[in-house]
């Protein structure tokens, strides 16, 4: 089995860069997205990510957005998904299958995450 390939989906691309470089160094593969729209159309377009890290506020579809029409579309529904926000609640929302990285957060946070959510 190959290693596992991560969608990291943040607007901020400093943060979504060095997330995938050390993502890379963990021996991951990912795929950035510097948008939730843009994000959705790769998926949609047939790429299957073995998990996405997905930023909670971003211009244009945020991360609840693309996680709503991610559930909807049956070939999306299982990917899992950790959704990375800076907010202290998420105004009551809950989602089945979802993990959530609060930031400011560490890469031991988000490699455990991922560890859970991508066992080899």
């Amino acid at each position: 089995m190959g290693a596992a390939t991560i969608m990291v989906v943040d607007d901020d691309d400093d943060l979504r860069l060095a997330i995938c470089d050390i993502l890379g160094d963990l021996g991951y593969i990912t795929l950035g997205q510097r948008s939730g729209d843009d994000a959705l159309l790769e998926l949609r377009g047939g790429t299957r990510p073995d998990a996405v890290l997905l930023d909670l506020n971003m211009p244009g579809l945020n991360g609840w957005d693309v996680r709503e029409a991610m559930l909807a579309d049956r070939d999306l529904a299982g990917i899992p998904v950790a959704l990375m926000t800076a907010a202290r609640t998420l105004d009551g929302r809950s989602m089945v299958g979802l993990e959530v990285i609060q930031k400011p957060f560490d890469m031991r946070r988000i490699a455990d995450t991922l560890s859970r959510m991508c066992p080899p």
